[in-house]
């Protein structure tokens, strides 16, 4: 007869309980400046190297627009699997920009970002949901803005127009009201200002390299959570030393939430 050895942990007179923690849950919604280099797992690595048990799931796929996830069973399974704590909402890298700059033109976009939120808070009425800023590139001559700061300016501006639209729809359908946004673009661009030697971006000029992935990382992980980042915080298998500088770079650009 097989021996079972069977552990029981029990509070009675003073006697201790292990109680394992509660994951934060995390939502990453996006496309390829999600998944490239997994951002998201990063993200997961850095918050449990913290002390914070987090537990991150992704919804993605290759150009995804918050219109496309409006459309995806996957995304709208995922915001619907579990009472969630934090939801990322990433749209496809230049439509913000181009929002900002023809409003006209691009209606249609912020009018998918409003029925965005509005789904992802049907399902998860009290989850944090933050609107990232992506970074600029040069790929087609700065998506048609011709450089690096007008192209960011015009992020910030279309991402600002964005936060604002979807408060407003939800503050209509009576709310929660979003969180805020995720800085990523401006940690980016103090990298590429200070340490040109530090590629974030692939040879394709769009995609993250593995440091852009961590800085991205960086900075979810600090609007989540706020604080400052300890000695012992991952760095993903990538160099410490540049780790933690990109480490500094994402406390300069986050608030702390006071989390």
């Amino acid at each position: 007869m097989k021996k079972i050895a069977v552990i029981i942990l029990i509070s009675v007179l003073g006697v201790g309980v292990a109680v394992a923690q509660d994951s934060l849950k995390v939502l990453c919604i996006g496309n390829s400046f999600t998944y490239v280099h997994d951002t998201h797992l990063k993200l997961k690595e850095i918050a449990n190297s913290q002390g914070h048990p987090t537990s991150v799931r992704a919804s993605y796929a290759g150009g995804m627009s918050f219109w496309r996830h409006l459309i995806s069973d996957k995304t709208m399974k995922a915001f619907a699997k579990e009472n969630l704590d934090v939801i990322f909402l990433q749209e496809q890298s230049m439509l913000p920009a181009r929002y900002a700059d023809n409003p006209k033109r691009w209606f249609f976009a912020i009018e998918d970002a409003k029925n965005l939120v509005a789904r992802a808070r049907a399902y998860n009425p009290s989850a944090r949901i933050v609107l990232e800023c992506d970074w600029s590139y040069s790929r087609d001559d700065f998506r048609g803005f011709h450089s690096y700061e007008a192209f960011d300016a015009k992020l910030q501006e279309g991402t600002a127009l964005y936060l604002d639209a979807m408060n407003s729809t939800l503050e209509q359908m009576e709310m929660k009201p979003m969180d805020c946004i995720s800085p990523i673009g401006k940690a980016f661009a103090i990298v590429r200002t200070e340490r040109p030697d530090i590629y974030l971006i692939k040879p394709d000029n769009l995609h993250q390299t593995e440091f852009g992935a961590y800085l991205k990382a960086c900075v979810n992980y600090l609007v989540i959570y706020g604080g400052t980042f300890s000695e012992n915080t991952s760095n993903c298998g990538l160099n410490s030393t540049v780790c933690a500088y990109l480490r500094t770079v994402a406390e300069k650009v986050v608030t702390p939430s006071g989390k």
